[in-house]
């Protein structure tokens, strides 16, 4: 079985996410129905511009620093058209910060696009999401600002929505190849998505985030490597491949090389979840 392949067959492009994402009320509907068709389409603009308010609010100036006042001017509807749709300011940042996700999802499956192994899509979907994170309006939604605001079992649940199924079906993917040894996939599937978790909130708290991402990523090719079924030949070569430093990883931001054995220790995050 061709991991890369079927991971491609499992998820659409992340082009095909977004498209899917929008509608065209009123095409094909009958004139009879045209105005309840403009009607929805006007209700789904009007959400629309909240998460578009909520996106650039929260990301710019966080949660508490936002008013409904502040949304409501910034998306050009009352506040009661924003009570009309989300009834605290709470569910309105719960929507921003599920959009969000989906996003961040869909660029990772994009990211995975051409890798050959379970453990390459893994770090490359992995390493998608440390890049988005390293952006200051998401940092600050997602990391920063969510666990406090949902609370940490929201917070998880809503984490583990968007990313743990395909996680499991990966890893599942590979334990069928060959490739891996994994008996639990669905524990080491929490397991890995705390890690990326908690490698984003060290991205947060540090003074050189470029070079905490590479340290961050590094260390989590190292937990894939651990899976590797080094015994046999495929997994001997994946595990090989692991140990190198992508050539890619990096992007031109211009950072000095960090290897495994080279990253600085994480620097202490400030404050606990």
């Amino acid at each position: 079985m061709e991991i890369g392949r079927a991971w491609q067959e499992r998820f659409p492009a992340a082009g095909d996410v977004a498209r899917a994402g929008r509608a065209d009320y009123t095409w094909g509907v009958p004139d009879a129905d045209r105005r309840t068709s403009l009607r929805a389409e006007q209700v789904a603009q009007t959400r629309a511009a909240l998460l578009a308010a909520g996106r650039l609010l929260f990301g710019r100036d966080g949660y508490a620093a936002t008013s409904v006042e502040d949304l409501a001017r910034e998306a050009r509807v009352t506040t009661g058209a924003l009570y009309h749709h989300f009834a605290t300011k709470t569910m309105l940042f719960e929507a921003v910060f599920e959009q969000a996700h989906a996003e961040l999802m869909a660029a990772s499956v994009q990211a995975a696009e051409g890798a050959s192994s379970g453990t390459e899509i893994l770090a490359r979907g992995f390493e998608s999401f440390l890049d988005a994170v390293l952006q200051p309006d998401l940092q600050r939604i997602i990391i920063i600002d969510a666990p406090a605001v949902l609370g940490l079992a929201r917070f998880t649940e809503l984490d583990e929505r968007y990313a743990f199924a395909e996680i499991v079906a990966v890893l599942k993917l590979a334990v069928a190849a060959g490739e891996l040894r994994v008996d639990d996939p669905e524990t080491v599937a929490r397991l890995l998505l705390g890690a990326l978790t908690r490698g984003a909130m060290l991205m947060a708290n540090s003074a050189e985030p470029h070079r905490t991402r590479d340290a961050v990523a590094a260390s989590m090719r190292t937990l894939f490597a651990g899976l590797v079924r080094e015994h046999d030949e495929l997994g001997a070569v994946a595990a090989a491949q692991l140990a190198q430093q992508p050539a890619d990883m990096r992007l031109d931001r211009g950072d000095a090389e960090v290897h495994p054995a080279q990253a600085p220790d994480p620097p202490p995050a400030h404050g606990h979840w």
